[in-house]
């Protein structure tokens, strides 16, 4: 069967104007009145809608033809606008336009922290302090990824994901503080969001399934690891929070921890911590923990690295744990370091992200969407382990 060709989809572009929709609602939007898939739908908008009729007002003005992921005017910095016909004065006009990123990023960061009151909650009564530390590290959240029925059968939206993320560290913590905690070491970062910039991919250049709107997928990040400190500290559980290093939005990543030490700046129980390192460690009485994302390190190489680069702490606690994401699934194991020593368990954390069109088309599927805590005493090292499932 013959496809529509280009002159069918400028008319059905100027028939259906996005007007106050968001790119995923226009899409969605055009495959259904059009009868066509989502992607196709994407596809046909992002390539024929820059050729779609404007009016008159708009080619004097100098305004974009159409911004081409469907970005808001008001977010463009510069853009561009060729004409291949002469205006009533015989000119014909080139101008360039690019969507601002970092600059604007940064600009926008104190308007975007105007949302928030600066009232950091008073740290409430311990109903049950023990000698011990909760971990609950929520790896590759990926809170931005879009997954389309139709592509992965399955949906997600921001919204959803990130009420999965509270309701899993809800009931991860409230069981922690059941057993009896003193504090919590809250690792945040290591693939929180999916993309790194407007033009959603990482921060290598790899397009992704996210969504549109990169200022609302920040904010939204945001105030959920805001509310997840807030939380901690309404149960009476002081936090230190360390920003692990990841490979899909590192830069965003740098502006949550750069945001969060700004809400809790000058608080005595919330520590904020970010440092521009692949691998990240913490003690707890004799419990010495790595942290890192996974993704360059070989296995075999962490527990050696944990003790040239921690050669104080590691000679002075018994327990040691490497804490890894990006595999998006769970294992472990004890590498020994010799055969008389004591080993250095390394776990693989587990992930509440959804499967993306990428993933499906390779298989990867069918690991079940979880997150874990874990309990260390502070002589004994971890001797509890919560798991919740969605």
């Amino acid at each position: 069967m013959s496809q529509p060709n280009i002159k069918v989809w400028h008319q059905r572009i100027i028939d259906t104007p996005r007007g106050d929709l968001t790119p995923y609602e226009w899409y969605r939007k055009l495959s259904e009145t059009y009868n066509c898939s989502f992607d196709n739908a994407r596809r046909k908008a992002t390539k024929y809608a820059k050729y779609a009729k404007i009016a008159e007002e708009q080619a004097v003005g100098f305004n974009p033809i159409i911004d081409k992921e469907g970005i808001d005017y008001s977010e463009v910095s510069h853009g561009w606008l060729k004409t291949t016909k002469a205006d009533k004065n015989g000119h014909k006009h080139s101008l360039f336009f690019k969507v601002g990123h970092e600059g604007d990023f940064i600009g926008n960061l104190a308007e975007i922290l105007k949302d928030y009151k600066f009232t950091v909650p008073q740290l409430a009564n311990n109903p049950n302090p023990q000698s011990s530390m909760a971990v609950i590290n929520l790896a590759d959240l990926h809170l931005d990824k879009l997954c389309i029925l139709d592509t992965t059968n399955s949906e997600s939206s921001l919204e959803k994901n990130i009420d999965i993320a509270k309701a899993a560290f809800k009931l991860l913590l409230d069981k922690c503080v059941l057993v009896g905690i003193e504090k919590l070491y809250m690792p945040f970062g290591n693939d929180i969001l999916n993309a790194d910039n407007p033009q959603n991919t990482t921060f290598g250049g790899t397009p992704q399934d996210s969504i549109f709107d990169w200022k609302n997928s920040y904010k939204a990040a945001l105030n959920f690891l805001r509310w997840s400190i807030d939380y901690c500290l309404s149960l009476g559980i002081p936090v230190d929070a360390r920003a692990v290093y990841c490979n899909h939005a590192p830069t965003k990543l740098f502006y949550l921890a750069h945001g969060l030490d700004l809400v809790y700046e000058g608080s005595p129980d919330v520590k904020i911590e970010y440092q521009e390192l692949q691998r990240t460690y913490y003690t707890y009485g004799q419990n010495l923990f790595g942290t890192a994302h996974g993704d360059r390190e070989k296995v075999n190489a962490l527990p050696s690295l944990m003790a040239l680069e921690q050669k104080e702490n590691w000679g002075n606690t018994t327990h040691r744990t490497w804490l890894l994401g990006h595999l998006h699934t769970g294992k472990g194991f004890i590498a020994k370091t010799s055969e008389d020593n004591s080993g250095v368990e390394m776990i693989w954390l587990r992930s509440l992200s959804n499967t993306d069109k990428w993933h499906h088309k390779q298989g990867y599927v069918g690991c079940p969407k979880s997150a874990q805590a874990f309990i260390f005493g502070k002589e004994k090292g971890l001797h509890t382990t919560f798991r919740e499932t969605f």
